[in-house]
């Protein structure tokens, strides 16, 4: 369960970064001002913008891939069931089945 969320979150988040890198390029001859602690600074572009945000972007997805997914086995009966199985998820469209991670806390 805890992989298909991330697999999920990782898409959606690659189509967000796609798009900034679009716009990137779309609007790397478009300058604006920039501004530093509010106050007018440098010139720059805007697209030099999206490309920062998608740099950032691109580092956060990384790190989320590095995350390592842990499942605390406890709770009423200690059973692993309990755990296992969870009800159709109508966003997902499919019931999931089968252990929450593959390393256990």
């Amino acid at each position: 369960m805890l992989e298909r969320g991330r697999f999920v979150l990782q898409g959606r988040l690659r189509s967000v970064l796609a798009q900034l890198r679009e716009y990137a390029h779309a609007h790397a001859d478009l300058p604006m001002l920039s501004r530093t602690h509010g106050q007018p600074a440098s010139p720059t572009t805007v697209g030099k913008e999206f490309a920062n945000v998608a740099v950032r972007l691109a580092a956060a997805i990384d790190a989320i891939a590095r995350v390592p997914l842990l499942a605390k086995m406890n709770g009423a009966g200690r059973k692993l069931p309990t755990h296992t199985w969870s009800p159709t998820d109508d966003r997902l469209g499919e019931v999931r089945a089968g252990p929450l991670s593959k390393a256990w806390d």
